[in-house]
């Protein structure tokens, strides 16, 4: 995100996030404060409460954390300012999501998103020459460790990607050696030509 944003906006990771962000309107001159994961952290003030609901499983099967997905309740919502139903083209009953979000939320703003493959770059960190439509064909094998994996599959084929196999590893898993072997193996007992997975999985 960092490199994708040069020249646009500064990318700051940090386990205490008032100190962040302190020293980024000391530092950098900072006005705009855009917090990842923040609808739960309290401790900072904030002007605009921007939630996102994943569409294709927006309660986190109804469990809170560590059974499911869910931070807190759901009624927590009310609190948001702004609510952004992603992956929007993948829901089966997004008007009945729509009504229950109003529902919590009142006449906040709800807004829909999906998300595209706007490009393809290598595991090294340059963007392939080839156009992304040339490899959309290629038979591929999917493989990702992120929270809603299908999620990654599905918009993969719903954009005519040739995706013949999948792999899911659990969410933030870190590649070893011994993974890119077994799914290089794989790929090529199927006859695949290409590996293909998401920008967070390529950092892991």
């Amino acid at each position: 995100m960092a490199e994708s944003l040069i020249g646009r906006a500064a990318v700051i990771c940090d386990a205490n996030r008032v100190g962040a962000a302190k020293w980024a309107i000391r530092e950098l001159g900072t006005e705009v404060l855009l917090l990842d994961d923040g609808f739960q952290h309290l401790r900072i003030a904030r002007d605009l409460n921007i939630a996102l609901v994943d569409a294709t499983v927006p309660w986190g099967e109804g469990m809170m954390l560590p059974a499911g997905r869910l931070r807190e309740p759901v009624g927590g919502l009310a609190r948001a300012d702004i609510v952004i139903l992603t992956r929007s083209d993948q829901a089966e009953q997004l008007d009945k999501l729509r009504d229950r979000v109003s529902k919590l939320c009142g006449d906040t703003p709800v807004f829909s998103a999906r998300t595209v493959v706007s490009r393809i770059v290598e595991l090294g960190g340059s963007e392939v020459g080839t156009a992304v439509e040339d490899i959309r064909g290629c038979s591929a094998l999917a493989f990702c460790g992120i929270g809603n994996p299908q999620s990654f599959f599905n918009q993969l084929r719903n954009e005519h990607w040739n995706v013949v196999n999948t792999k899911v590893f659990r969410d933030h898993h870190v590649y070893e050696q011994k993974d890119v072997d077994e799914l290089i193996e794989l790929a090529m007992r199927n006859g695949l030509q290409t590996l293909i997975t998401t920008a967070k999985d390529a950092i892991n």
